[in-house]
């Protein structure tokens, strides 16, 4: 069965809903503006200053690699191998390494850049 976390913490435990904010910590809410989506996350606006445009871009780049490959090893049959280094699957980077691997560099370079924002 699901739980809705939001809905569990409101219904079962009394906890009112402007008390809750539902976020996506792949999203880096705290780093960067964006447009919320319906029953997953809230809206951030963060207007973090200096922040430069191609290192959201290149977040964003590498988030979509490592849910491609997720998405190819949910397929039936699923794409075993998907988001590996040098691979040819969806979410293999074309940097030949593997998908996590490039999140995890590109995620610690912004954190470190924008060490303020955390």
């Amino acid at each position: 069965t699901w739980l809705f976390w939001d809905q569990a913490l409101e219904d079962l435990m009394g906890i009112p809903p402007e008390n809750i904010k539902m976020i996506q910590l792949f999203e880096k809410p705290w780093l960067f503006n964006r447009p919320g989506r319906d029953a997953n996350y809230e809206a951030s606006s963060p207007n973090v200053e200096g922040l430069d445009p191609a290192d959201q871009e290149a977040y964003y780049k590498a988030l979509k690699l490592t849910q491609d490959a997720y998405d190819a090893l949910k397929m039936d049959p699923p794409k075993v191998g998907a988001g590996t280094a040098g691979g040819s699957l969806p979410g293999s980077p074309s940097s030949g390494k593997s998908c996590a691997d490039e999140l995890a560099e590109i995620s610690q370079l912004l954190n470190d850049k924008y060490q303020e924002a955390l």
